[in-house]
C-alpha cells in the first residue's frame, strides 16, 4: 500500500532567505545531524547536505555565477547553443 506525503509550501512573506521556509527545520536538523563543523561528512548524505546549502546560499547571494562558468557558442549546424 503507497502512501503520500503532503508537499509543503512556503507561505507568502516567507522564504530559505529568511530562514523560514517550509523544508528549513527538517534541512537545518539534517544539517546539524550529518555535517560536521569541519572536515568531509562521513556519509554521502551529509555530503549532498553540505553540497545543496552551499549552491543554495550561494544563489541567494550571486545567482549561483560562482558555481558554473560555461563559454556558450552557437553551433552552424542547428542554430542552438552549446
Amino acid at each position: 500500500m503507497e502512501t503520500k506525503t503532503q508537499k509543503l509550501e512556503t507561505p507568502l512573506g516567507k522564504s530559505y532567505w529568511g530562514l523560514n521556509g517550509a523544508y528549513q527545520l527538517d534541512m537545518d536538523r539534517l544539517y546539524d545531524k550529518l555535517v560536521p563543523a569541519s572536515g568531509y561528512a562521513p556519509t554521502i548524505q551529509g555530503e549532498m547536505i553540505r553540497s545543496v546549502s552551499r549552491l543554495f546560499y550561494d544563489y541567494c547571494n550571486n545567482g549561483n555565477c560562482n558555481a558554473v562558468d560555461m563559454k556558450m557558442e552557437e553551433c552552424h549546424q542547428c542554430g542552438g547553443w552549446i
